[in-house]
């Protein structure tokens, strides 16, 4: 009897390291992590990405133990028996400069002990030179340590012209000759679904049933029809693809698909094939992390982008990857810079600026690839043209002088005759023909000598590696070795986002220090903490923006249905109308009358009022209202400032 070929598989993957960078720049614990997500291992996903990217350098950045963070997680979600992965930039590591074979050997291997089953190794340009080094150091080190690791060959996919179909298939076979499998990436999310389909068709047709995965950021709302057209050009053709998603309490905004979304929308493909190989999630296991995670999610809400439609615009048209607002934020004295010289304090004009200016001079630099390093590289060019400054960043200068490797060759040659002009007017040497990992001299003998002058007298690999790879790594090093390293706290809550036994508000006065408000506030105080009580903790109100929200961008025809499915979107929209009505007009009026809080006069329920317009309003300027008013247009009247009805609560 002929041996009959398995049935394709859509496989889900959780990108949850991304969902974290993207969302909350690296920020929380390593603590916060594993606490928010216990669940993780029964929802039903393939593989969980729980390293790489900036989980190494910020961590650091914040004073923390970098070695512990990414241990602390990888052993955690190994024990739960997950397949892990972890997103690799080449010869550069998880840094931004490229570095030599014994220090990309000696991180994969330590990577690999922690629990990393899988390196997903990218170049920005797809240049597979420099992927060679990650590629071949994960062979050694499974022969060697017979740990089950493997390396899959990434392809960054963009709307831009360095990136083709052709270009592609080129560049997998180059990768399939040295990896296991193949990765497809777009961390811009610019990346169109017939793009993507004739992709997916070709790599069927020239590669077979090769195992591969696909990874798109959803900031733009293109990720989902994308993800279906790739699935639809696999699974047709009998071939397994596995799709990179989040928990529907990290999706969207700059991240990834909602998982469920991702599974709804193959349940209701036209495709019978795609249909019939929708994956089965575990919807009670999503739901026991929904509130955790939302709750990390809020905590550290500063950093993610705030939806505005004229930024969003401008950062499509630079091809701005998620995250990127956190970066600018990041740069010493950029904020008081730009500030002064564009005549305004506002934090998203000043971002329409800069990224106004990096679509610009995409061109110039050749229309390189928005992903690590290269999207670093133009955003801060950009920020320093914005800002008036002389020159050219120094990054950009290491780019285009070759120092990352390929510089695609329609770049200005005045812009790569000034990077050269930069070395040469600051004594230092040019970057010249790219060297791979495997063709460097060695660095951790040097890093090590560094380490013992410092003081550190047996520098452990670890330490080693982030001395090599790490500017001031050695003072990091030290400071961790000695406990004087000071890790980053998590941000301070809205007084009303507190438990209602969370200690009062204290305040300062002339006569006594820290002495208890008014009587007055507190009973404020413990009103407005009952009351976000009552509505399921703050974590449920933030849910409630999050609906709002995905209405707003719907309304705003920023989110994309894939073809033959945009009939859906009435639906979605139906069903978070009714979940806003009932929140607003039933859980609202009733938390303004339960017996914890006790009755309160207008005034008070004006308080209350005022918390959920923070709260909405946070994530999209003038959100409350809107919602409000798209309500109303619905035929609810709303009465939440006025005595509500008991009959209909």
């Amino acid at each position: 009897m002929a041996h009959q070929k398995p049935s394709p598989e859509i496989r889900i993957n959780e990108v949850y390291r991304d969902a974290i960078q993207s969302l909350m720049g690296t920020r929380p614990s390593a603590d916060e992590i594993i606490a928010a997500h216990p669940n993780a291992a029964n929802i039903g996903t393939a593989t969980i990405q729980t390293a790489g990217g900036t989980f190494f350098d910020i961590p650091a950045k914040n004073g923390r133990d970098e070695w512990d963070f990414n241990e602390k997680i990888l052993r955690h979600f190994g024990a739960q028996g997950m397949t892990q992965t972890a997103l690799i930039r080449n010869d550069c590591l998880f840094g931004y400069r490229p570095q030599p074979f014994d220090v990309v050997k000696a991180t994969v291997e330590e990577f690999a002990k922690m629990g990393v089953n899988r390196f997903q190794n990218f170049h920005g340009l797809n240049y597979t030179p420099a992927m060679e080094g990650v590629a071949e150091a994960v062979r050694q080190v499974r022969e060697e340590t017979g740990l089950k690791t493997e390396a899959w060959g990434t392809i960054c996919i963009e709307d831009n012209a360095n990136v083709t179909v052709e270009s592609c298939l080129r560049t997998a076979q180059e990768l399939l000759k040295n990896h296991s499998g193949l990765y497809f990436k777009s961390a811009s999310g610019v990346t169109s679904p017939d793009f993507n389909f004739e992709l997916f068709t070709r790599l069927g047709q020239e590669f077979g049933d090769v195992p591969k995965d696909i990874h798109a950021h959803g900031t733009y709302g293109l990720a989902a029809p994308s993800y279906m057209a790739a699935i639809q050009a696999s699974i047709e053709q009998g071939q397994s693809i596995g799709i990179d998603c989040q928990h529907p309490a990290l999706a969207g905004s700059t991240a990834h698909p909602n998982m469920l979304k991702m599974t709804s929308l193959m349940r209701h493909s036209p495709s019978a094939a795609v249909r019939k190989a929708a994956p089965e999630l575990n919807l009670s296991a999503i739901e026991a992390d929904m509130m955790a995670l939302l709750a990390m999610r809020y905590t550290y809400r500063s950093t993610e982008a705030r939806y505005n439609r004229e930024l969003m615009e401008a950062m499509r048209a630079a091809r701005a990857p998620g995250g990127a607002s956190a970066t600018l934020k990041a740069i010493p004295g950029l904020v008081e810079t730009l500030a002064g010289r564009l005549g305004t304090k506002d934090w998203d004009k000043i971002q329409i600026a800069i990224y106004e200016k990096q679509a610009e001079i995409l061109k110039d630099l050749g229309d390189p690839t928005q992903v690590t390093p290269y999207a670093l590289t133009t955003t801060n060019e950009a920020a320093f043209q914005a800002a008036g400054l002389q020159g050219m960043h120094p990054d950009t200068a290491f780019y285009l002088a070759g120092g990352l490797g390929a510089v695609p060759e329609t770049a200005n040659p005045e812009w790569v005759e000034r990077a050269k002009g930069f070395f040469i007017q600051n004594r230092q040497e040019l970057p010249g023909q790219y060297k791979p990992s495997l063709q460097r001299d060695n660095a951790m003998p040097a890093a090590k000598q560094n380490l013992k002058d410092a003081g550190i007298e047996a520098p452990t690999q670890r330490q080693t590696i982030t001395a090599a790879t790490m500017k001031g790594g050695v003072d990091h090093v030290v400071a961790v070795a000695n406990g004087k390293n000071k890790p980053a706290k998590a941000p301070a809550l809205p007084d009303y986002a507190l438990p209602v036994d969370a200690p009062k508000p204290l305040k300062q006065s002339w006569m006594s220090k820290d002495k208890p408000i008014g009587l007055g506030h507190a009973d404020k105080s413990e009103r407005m903490r009952g009351f976000v009580q009552e509505l399921g903790g703050i974590e449920n109100l933030f849910l409630m923006a999050e609906r709002a929200l995905h209405i707003r961008k719907l309304d705003d025809g920023w989110e994309v249905f894939p073809k033959g499915q945009e009939y859906q979107e009435e639906k979605w929209v139906d069903d978070n109308i009714q979940e806003l009505k009932t929140f607003l007009d039933v859980d609202v009026r009733r938390a303004m009358e339960n017996s914890v809080i006790g009755r309160m006069n207008p005034v008070h329920r004006k308080q209350c009022l005022d918390v959920i317009h923070e709260v909405f309003d946070e994530r999209s300027e003038g959100l409350f209202e809107f919602t409000q008013n798209m309500i109303r247009d619905y035929g609810i009247e709303l009465n939440l400032e006025g005595r509500p009805n008991m009959d209909m609560a």
